[in-house]
């Protein structure tokens, strides 16, 4: 057993060096203990060239930080004078400080990003970067507008009935119904790099963000990359990137054209440490065929789309560490894995993508919290493709969108926590799954032993099986206090919903078909999809529920029922209410 300490002061590309000198070779079991503190990471670590195991391993309570900025100082900022060439721009000059950015981080024109690309129509998602800033740890924002909302995905508090969308001469143009001024439009005619974010068009699942070049005088906005679909009148959008917008302590606008960063005078003292997401890099990215295992770490405020991209045969373990604050996700993996008792906090994107090639995978334990806040649709804390993944025991909550897509086979989703997700768009679950195919390939999953609740409304669902997804064993779960159906299976061909139980639910299933594909509703309707053993509980008085909905399909939608002579507010906790009522939580 070989073992390299490493503390805050060392340079970690120096491992490369340490590795030899430690004379790390084939057959070498490694362990690089990080003492406590920050570790400034600017490129991928360094992994020996050959060794049998390797462990980055932190103290138990998780204070080894490996951080993928570069901090700008306060000494940076300087006032803005009428020399500056975005000086007409800005509302209020005299409250505003500028930083002239390669005076703190030299490598800026390499580092910096800021880009949209145009995403899947079918399923359509805006792919956006950019640099991260944060603030005394606290993440900022493009300028935008309106202010309000403190997470860019809360439409209705950003946009909805304030700003809204009409149809301009063509799908590439529209306007704002109210609430924008002549002098806004004057302004926002001259931004170089505008953005407009938000659904625009009809399909409720989407969500992009769109460069757009504003005419004050026609006051219309023309999007630079034409819309999948049509403008749709009265959806919610926002302004952003906006340096005539930056009026709030949290706001930032970049000028790559001039390499300058602008904030607000009172957002800066000589205490701030204001933090630049300048590593787009992973902190590992390799192909590994031998053994690694990440313990008690920190991992923050990466620049990059995973955090680890890992291919190869190589076992991966990563347990009791932390991965949060970056716009991208943690792990993107084909290796054998185990991803046991960790915590996954803010972060933009997929989380934990695992590719077509894997298998047996497990995840387990871990807490998955705020996720998917960046290019917020489709982005879930676990994309299971393979088959026979293992995901158990983890609690999911605080999304604008799903927790978990299933692709592949056999996967067992068990003993979870749902809540607060599927927050602000509609068709869409928690547990979602396309088949892009149309060959309902995506089959065999058993989702049991599960807690949703609290979240959901219409065509917002706890479980969802779309176009023509089938073979799902949806058993033995606690769905409670939804806003809509629990469960819903588009044009499924097979399946079971069996031994659930349902509390303040409207409706427990529903079926309806699917006209992806050109297979008949017949086909569809085999007789194939069961309903039953379910029961209801109910306090005395309330109104049943249905059990079942369908469309052109006769399922049988009886349900027990279960009344209880309390509510589930007079427990001390929901998991008491239930089990005096024998049905047992565990998560």
């Amino acid at each position: 057993m070989i073992t390299i300490n490493v503390e805050p002061s060392t340079r970690l590309s120096s491992l490369k060096d340490l590795y030899i000198s430690y004379r790390v070779g084939a057959g070498s079991d490694v362990t690089v203990q990080f003492a406590s503190g920050v570790y400034p990471v600017t490129n991928s670590l360094p992994i020996p060239t050959a060794f049998a195991s390797l462990t980055l391993q932190g103290p138990s309570d998780n204070s080894a930080k490996l951080i993928g900025t570069t901090v700008i100082d306060s000494s940076c900022f300087t006032t803005v004078g009428h020399s500056d060439p975005n000086f007409q721009l800005l509302r209020n000059p005299a409250s505003v400080a500028v930083c002239k950015l390669e005076t703190q981080w030299p490598e800026w024109k390499q580092g910096y990003v800021d880009s949209c690309a145009r995403g899947n129509c079918a399923k359509d998602v805006a792919g956006c970067w950019e640099t991260q800033l944060f603030n005394g740890g606290a993440k900022l924002r493009p300028a935008r507008f309106p202010n309000s909302g403190d997470t860019k995905y809360k439409i209705s508090s950003m946009g909805a009935g304030y700003l809204s969308t009409k149809r301009g001469s063509s799908s590439t143009q529209f306007g704002a119904a109210k609430g924008v001024t002549n002098a806004q439009w004057a302004s926002w005619n001259r931004e170089p790099r505008l953005y407009v974010a938000g659904s625009l068009t009809s399909a409720t699942w989407q969500w992009e963000k769109l460069g757009v070049s504003a005419n004050a005088k026609a006051q219309r906005f023309s999007i630079q990359n034409p819309l999948c679909g049509s403008i749709s009148a009265n959806n919610g959008f926002y302004v952003t990137n906006a340096l005539s917008e930056l009026d709030k302590p949290d706001e930032y606008y970049i000028d790559p054209s001039q390499g300058m960063l602008y904030m607000l005078k009172s957002a800066i003292n000589a205490g701030s440490t204001i933090e630049l997401s300048s590593m787009t890099s992973s902190f590992i990215s390799t192909v590994l065929n031998e053994s690694l295992i990440i313990s008690n770490l920190s991992f923050m405020k990466s620049n990059a789309q995973y955090m680890f991209s890992i291919n190869g045969s190589g076992r991966i373990t990563v347990k009791n560490s932390e991965f949060s604050q970056s716009p991208g996700g943690a792990f993107s993996i084909t290796s054998p894995s185990s991803i046991v008792n960790n915590r996954f906090d803010r972060l933009g994107a997929t989380v934990i993508y695992l590719g077509v090639s894997t298998a047996n995978i497990l995840i387990q334990g871990n807490q998955f919290t705020n996720f998917g806040w960046y290019n917020w649709v489709y982005q879930p804390a676990v994309a299971a493709h393979g088959t026979g993944h293992t995901v158990s025991h983890n609690t999911f909550s605080q999304s604008p969108h799903i927790a978990i897509t299933l692709g592949g086979t056999q996967h067992n989703i068990s003993n979870n926590e749902f809540t607060s997700l599927v927050q602000n768009v509609n068709d869409a679950g928690a547990i979602y799954a396309f088949d892009a195919s149309l060959e309902q390939v995506f089959s065999g999953h058993v989702i049991e032993d599960n807690y949703f609740h609290d979240f959901g409304g219409s065509s917002k669902y706890a479980i969802y099986a779309d176009d023509l997804m089938s073979g799902w064993n949806v058993q033995k779960n606690l769905f409670a206090r939804l806003g809509g159906p629990a469960v819903f299976f588009h044009g499924s061909v097979s399946g079971h919903v069996s031994v659930n139980w349902f509390y303040h639910v409207p409706v427990g299933f529903v079926w309806s078909p699917s006209y992806k594909g050109g297979v008949s509703q017949a086909a569809q309707c085999t007789g194939q999809v069961k309903f039953s053993g379910n029961v209801e509980v109910r306090g005395p008085g309330e109104n049943a529920m249905v059990g079942v909905k369908t469309k052109g399909c006769n399922i049988d939608g009886s349900l027990n029922t279960l009344t209880s002579s309390m509510d589930s507010q007079s427990s001390n906790t929901d998991a008491d209410f239930f089990n005096n009522l024998g049905f047992a939580i565990y998560i």
